[in-house]
């Protein structure tokens, strides 16, 4: 059977939309936030909609758990902040196993906790950070040689952006796992809510249904695959609707020109 999918694509034009309160075009990293809330609501929906009893449902975020919010006004940080710990709340409600997939991760982390394990307390200071003999190298360096389709052991997230999860009960795991094979290593980073990490069954039934997705699309989950597909917005999407704003103009008695360089470019493409 073919899966099933859902899209629901927003057209974006007032003003208010589109500019802040000094004038100025939104910044890509508001527009990142818009995404993402909105990603997380339909997943909210969507889980409570597939959500079947004895059954592990599972909804993947492609990229890291939290939101990104440092793009975003001071006065309104805490309003996403709070609507995204809502939807987390409703996902634990119902059972959800939640997790976001990283593909390619940078971070050292755990090599981080390797260089401070050989230091007292008293010995970690700002000198001793920075000189550290593991720089330059990365988590998924460190575990290349897990062995194809295992994962690590359980790590936790500390840092100050994620004390507001912790204190609602959603606090970061995250673990890595070899999507790839002995020969060719894929190693990616899971991040968990603490309510899926706590419980073994659906730690286990998470990766069963990771193995099961990245083994159908060649080491990356089929669903974020296929979701970013349809996000795309192809050529003839996009002429449909530079047409029907052209059709609205002339309704109005304005008319639709392009720039003399954008035309240049339309000839060479053939457009």
């Amino acid at each position: 059977a073919r899966p099933d999918t859902c899209s629901e694509p927003k057209l974006y034009y007032h003003p208010d939309d589109l500019l802040t309160d000094q004038g100025l075009l939104i910044p890509p990293g508001v527009v990142n936030v818009w995404r993402d809330m909105a990603e997380a609501d339909i997943l909210r929906r969507l889980a409570l909609a597939y959500r079947q009893p004895d059954t592990p449902l599972a909804a993947l975020i492609d990229g890291q758990l939290t939101l990104r919010l440092i793009d975003l006004p001071a006065a309104r940080q805490e309003e996403y902040l709070q609507q995204y710990l809502s939807v987390l709340d409703d996902l634990r409600r119902q059972e959800t196993l939640l997790a976001a997939y990283i593909d390619r991760p940078r971070g050292s982390y755990v090599l981080s906790l390797l260089h401070l394990s050989g230091h007292s307390p008293e010995q970690i200071t700002e000198d001793t950070l920075r000189r550290n003999p593991f720089a330059g190298l990365t988590d998924a360096a460190l575990f290349g040689d897990l062995p194809p389709g295992h994962r690590t052991a359980l790590f936790k997230m500390r840092a100050k952006g994620h004390i507001p999860y912790a204190e609602a009960g959603h606090g970061v795991r995250f673990f890595y796992l070899n999507t790839g094979t002995a020969e060719h290593p894929n190693v990616v980073r899971v991040e968990i809510p603490r309510w899926v990490a706590e419980e073994r069954a659906r730690l286990d039934a998470l990766h069963a249904i990771l193995q099961m997705q990245t083994a159908i699309a060649g080491g990356y989950p089929y669903v974020l695959a296929r979701a970013h597909e349809l996000a795309i917005i192809a050529p003839a999407e996009r002429e449909a609707l530079e047409t029907m704003l052209a059709v609205e103009l002339r309704r109005r008695g304005m008319a639709a020109e392009v720039s003399r360089k954008q035309a240049h470019k339309n000839a060479l493409t053939g457009r």
